[in-house]
């Protein structure tokens, strides 16, 4: 079932099986996050690794940060 939460199309899966297909075999149409207007004004074009679009830059700071994080 698709929902429109205001702008935003949800999608809401209501069965074990919709879920894996989700999660699993469509993960790359899922991946990114919505473009906020708000977080990339105020966050230098959502360059941080919290609001950055899925891809090879995200992939970059993410190893940067658990490069970090975790040494």
């Amino acid at each position: 079932m698709l929902l429109r939460l205001g702008r935003v199309p949800t999608l809401v899966v209501s069965s074990a099986d919709a879920a894996r297909e989700v999660l699993q075999l469509q993960d790359h149409a899922f991946a990114n996050r919505p473009s906020l207007t708000i977080p990339r004004r105020l966050l230098y074009g959502c360059t941080d690794i919290a609001f950055a679009p899925h891809g090879a830059y995200w992939r970059g700071v993410r190893k940067i940060a658990v490069l970090h994080l975790l040494s």
